[in-house]
């Protein structure tokens, strides 16, 4: 699995690891295990677990039933770029501040926290840290024999965050667990900048990269993967530096995880995406939701043995006034056949024309198999749809094909060119840009031309119900009174001095994001005894409380991380505190994506 010569590099000596090991398939699972999980995970080749902060998701016996005398490898998840073991609540007698390596980038004596998990941000070159987290891998190693690690959290060092002077002490760090662990699999998570900065360093320290994230993007409102925005940035990274680095001598396997619901009715579409991205390059592919806590089945478990594909016997579009078009699909061959379950349609557009490894970036039209019907005839089978969303008086491309329910079905790729009509009415505005806030969405666009009076903005659930929400004199609008993280489509159209309204703009997403916490927790108090203090608060009356943050610290001993409440209870005892001793408390609430509100008034208390 090694190779033991070292090239003429300009990297610190040590263990080289290399690409050697490519399962055919993988899990990445975060749960606890029982039977019913080792059953499940039983045709995987490798593993990818986390052990618990206290070692309690899985026993030895269980891993050694998962390794399957060696056919399945096993490896333990490490965080490196984040912690969740952090000192809480009030400080104990003695005690000051926090570990060295806790990041405080706001210099509010408080370490940053990652609101989404919970977690802290890390320094990645604190000397202290990396013999906490060597520490704890040989634990892990000597408990539960894994063959190896898993490490998260590299993103830490993004060059694009506020930590990215940390880029060459995480790359280093990779480097020393490689070093300190050269016999085991070390599968590195993201940290995908590392491989442009510092590639000598990270590359021949792993067995593999995993590209989390690589072709979709979990959409946390609808709970479905949705195409990755920056898909294109993803695949130039992919062909320009990753491949190639991967396929060197002491490269590394690459693994695909893509947060998809296997059940979604465009699964197919999307997985076909992936394959005609990367084509017959070595990697795995592993599909789940973003929680980790769903044993999904292999990939190739979903595939079915395709039938026969239906024939596209005609694809009509017909542009209409002010950009608007319809599509229409003759199908033949469709007997016995169901859309979204035997076959798929994939539609896209582009205003140039495309090769067909170009398509990936078109305009994909979505055909929902839920909603749309296919209408019988003498001829075959017609599917009929419309959308918006053209320029006046130009030529588009349209693309279509049908796909099986794998990877190899495809049928062949069906070609239609069409003039959109041209016409007095302005033309569709373009460039629209979506910025999301607290209960609003800002909306900001490019005029199509100088004698425009006014704009029409519209808004729906889904792209092909869109209503009038309000009309402005300017380039942008805002639209109020959202429910934050719901899904919504935005259009826009240009109405000239003559009163002639355009066509409307191609439906952007847009998800608000709460900004601001919730109202504060009222009627705090406190009632101190023997080196304790029982606190006691009335709930906020507002929607969207999840939880609150308890902070009680003692006067002169230091910052210290508040307390985590369940939204359910408004009270807590603390006990163990120094006796005689004074103690500020107050207490916030908090809402959406770890929002707090302001604290209450803080009380000064002095335990008996």
């Amino acid at each position: 699995m090694r190779v033991l010569l070292l090239l003429l590099l300009s990297v610190p000596a040590g263990a080289v690891h290399d690409a050697s090991f490519a399962p055919k398939n993988y899990l990445v699972y975060y749960g606890s295990w029982g039977p019913t999980e080792i059953e499940k995970a039983k045709p995987f080749e490798l593993i990818i677990l986390h052990p618990g902060e206290t070692m309690s998701n899985i026993t030895p016996r269980l891993v050694k039933k998962l390794q399957r005398g060696g056919k399945t490898k096993v490896i333990a998840y490490v965080s490196i770029g984040e912690s969740k073991t952090v000192p809480l609540g009030p400080a104990a007698a003695g005690e000051k501040g926090f570990p060295s390596w806790f990041l405080d980038a706001d210099k509010n004596g408080l370490p940053d926290e990652n609101g989404r998990w919970g977690s802290y941000f890390v320094n990645a070159g604190d000397s202290a840290w990396k013999k906490n987290r060597i520490t704890r891998m040989h634990a892990i190693k000597k408990r539960l024999h894994v063959d190896g690690f898993f490490l998260d959290t590299l993103d830490t060092a993004s060059p694009w965050g506020k930590y990215g002077w940390m880029q060459k002490h995480m790359a280093r760090f990779v480097w020393d667990i490689g070093s300190e662990f050269p016999k085991d699999l070390i599968i590195a998570n993201r940290g995908l900048f590392l491989f442009q900065t510092f590639p000598k360093l990270i590359g021949p320290a792993i067995d593999g990269l995993m590209f989390e994230s690589f072709i979709s993007e979990w959409d946390w409102h609808r709970k479905v993967g949705v195409t990755h925005p920056w898909l294109k940035s993803n695949i130039d990274l992919m062909k320009t530096t990753l491949l190639p680095q991967a396929a060197k001598r002491n490269g590394f396997h690459l693994f695909l995880l893509n947060y998809v619901d296997p059940s979604q009715s465009d699964f197919y579409n999307l997985d076909a995406d992936l394959h005609d991205a990367l084509g017959t390059s070595k990697r795995t592919n592993y599909y789940t939701t973003p929680d980790l806590h769903r044993l999904e089945p292999p990939p190739e478990t979903f595939y079915k043995k395709s039938k026969k594909l239906p024939h596209i016997k005609t694809l009509e579009i017909d542009p209409m006034a002010r950009g608007d078009f319809s599509a229409s699909i003759l199908l033949t061959g469709t007997q016995q056949l169901t859309l979204g379950v035997d076959y798929f349609l994939d539609l896209r557009y582009s205003g140039t024309r495309l090769r067909e490894d170009q398509l990936l970036f078109a305009e994909r039209i979505a055909i929902d198999s839920d909603i749309l019907t296919l209408e019988d005839s003498s001829e075959g089978k017609t599917l009929r749809l419309k959308s918006y969303g053209l320029k006046k008086f130009k030529q588009y491309f349209f693309y279509l094909r049908v796909r099986g329910p794998n990877p190899k079905s495809k049928g062949p790729l069906v070609r239609k060119s069409v003039l959109t009509q041209g016409g007095p009415w302005p033309d569709t505005v373009s460039s629209v840009l979506i910025k999301p806030g607290d209960g609003h969405i800002d909306l900001q666009w490019e005029a199509p031309h100088a004698h425009i009076s006014a704009y029409h903005v519209y808004m729906g659930a889904h792209p092909s119900a869109p209503n009038l929400m309000t009309t402005v004199k300017t380039t942008s609008a805002r639209v109020e009174h959202l429910r934050n993280g719901n899904v919504y489509y935005f259009s826009v159209a240009a109405k000239d001095k003559k009163g002639r309204l355009g066509g409307l703009s191609r439906p952007k997403m847009g998800i608000p994001v709460a900004t601001k916490g919730p109202l504060p927790p009222t009627r705090l108090t406190v009632t101190a005894g023997r080196g304790t203090l029982k606190i006691q608060w009335d709930a906020p009356k507002t929607e969207g409380v999840n939880g609150y943050r308890l902070t009680c610290q003692r006067l002169n001993g230091g910052p210290r991380l508040p307390i985590k409440i369940p939204k359910e209870k408004t009270e807590r005892t603390l006990s163990g505190l120094q006796r005689n001793a004074v103690y500020t408390v107050f207490v916030t609430a908090v809402g959406q994506d770890e929002l707090q509100s302001i604290p209450t008034p803080p009380i000064n208390i002095r335990t008996q």
